[in-house]
């Protein structure tokens, strides 16, 4: 009852069927959330379909979220500095979304030249970076004000380090605020209202982001992305653009090339919480902390338990896209407007006698267009006996569908 189906006769999709994906898609999306769904039949009795899936506790709105609903800052120009596509991606995501002016750079050279060429409010700035890390351009940025005798550009550091040394560094190095990586949009933003208005150099105080154990956190990736085919669609391009490096990881390993392992599980951590994988996420988290501590056992331990659930993920990603790809596959070709012109003519003889065509009416149900809802219009009032109202949308729609009307 998973597997995809089509139906064997299209005219009776409208009135007693449809395309036969839905159970084949309840299944990809609870697989992809970790869960399990059965289905149990009982003759003259019906179906019963259930779930299982990992999920959190639900919880009354945190003093972060509250605050961060009530956040009401003025449009910003913003500064970007951080060397992964997926965290730049997702960052201008979130703070144009705030109406906020974003403009980015990949390393702290970059980062130095564009805070003394152009005007900034506020600088996000990654700590670790090639070229240039995220401290050492601090320092030079404050240096530089102090010898122009410029304002001081407000700095907050993100980082996924979260030990108070980590936070340390940062405010000797001349940042301002300190903020999470993998990206908490609310304390985000709580943050930067902080820095902005307030000149308390105390840290916030992070929060833990989601449990363990989840596959997806559909809630946090919605949040971050704006929905779910968003989401889908950068969990996908992270998967084939990631696929031919991290098969290098385990030669990595063998060979105990610790900085650089270290260094690639640092930087799939956060471009797992940035999409709300979380099991992927700290997988990469213990395996970064085994290298740094150059461990081999743990570390490939951990290095195992972040292929397996790429693997499943993979499966699962793929096996979403195939569905996908059935449900587009099988939907009839939609009839040019000519066409429908003929359909809707052939129709109105029959509604001119108080009557209509099934088949007809399952013709112009499948035409998907900018014109789908004087179709549907008709169609319902057919279905309703209302043949004067479906007279005149047809005589409209089809003087509105004449050639001198169709699209070129």
């Amino acid at each position: 009852v998973f597997e995809a189906f089509a139906q064997a006769d299209g005219s009776m999709s409208r009135r007693f069927g449809g395309t036969g994906l839905g159970t084949t898609i309840s299944k990809q999306l609870v697989e992809l959330m970790g869960g399990t769904i059965t289905a149990k039949s009982e003759l003259g009795k019906g179906s019963t379909f259930e779930f299982n899936i990992p999920v959190k506790n639900a919880k009354q709105p945190s003093a972060i979220n509250k605050q961060a609903q009530q956040i009401q800052l003025p449009q910003l120009s913003i500064l970007i500095v951080d060397d992964i596509e997926q965290n730049i991606d997702l960052l201008k995501l979130v703070l144009k979304r705030n109406q906020h002016l974003v403009s980015v750079a990949i390393n702290g050279k970059q980062a130095i030249a564009k805070m003394e060429s152009e005007q900034f409010d506020l600088v996000l700035m990654d700590i670790q970076m090639p070229v240039m890390d995220g401290l050492t351009a601090a320092r030079m940025r404050r240096q530089y004000e102090q010898e122009n005798g410029l304002a001081r550009l407000p700095i907050i550091a993100l980082t996924a380090g979260v030990l108070p040394q980590d936070k340390q560094s940062a405010v000797e190095a001349g940042m301002d605020g300190f903020a999470n990586k993998p990206i908490n949009v609310p304390q985000l933003l709580k943050e930067i209202t902080r820095v902005l208005t307030s000149g308390d150099t105390q840290m916030a105080e992070t929060t833990p982001i989601a449990e363990k154990y989840l596959r997806v956190d559909l809630d946090k990736g919605v949040e971050l992305w704006g929905s779910k085919t968003s989401l889908f669609n950068e969990v996908t391009g992270f998967l084939n653009k990631s696929k031919t490096h991290i098969g290098t990881l385990q030669d990595l390993l063998d060979t105990q090339a610790w900085p650089l392992l270290e260094e690639a599980a640092h930087k799939y951590k956060g471009v797992a919480g940035n999409l709300a994988l979380n099991k992927l996420m700290y997988s990469f988290k213990a395996l970064e902390d085994a290298c740094r501590k150059k461990s081999k056992e743990k570390a490939s331990r951990f290095l195992s338990e972040a292929l397996n659930e790429l693997h499943e993920i993979t499966e699962c990603a793929d096996r979403m896209s195939s569905a996908t790809h059935t449900a587009i596959e099988i939907t009839p070709k939609q009839p040019s407007y000519t066409e429908l012109i003929e359909t809707l003519l052939m129709l109105k003889e029959h509604v001119q006698n108080s009557e209509f065509d099934d088949d007809l009416l399952d013709t112009l149900e499948k035409f998907e267009s900018d014109r789908k809802n004087e179709i549907t219009t008709i169609i319902t009032a057919c279905n309703d006996f209302e043949f004067d109202v479906a007279l005149n949308h047809i005589d409209t729609l089809v003087e509105s569908l004449q050639p001198t009307n169709e699209p070129v």
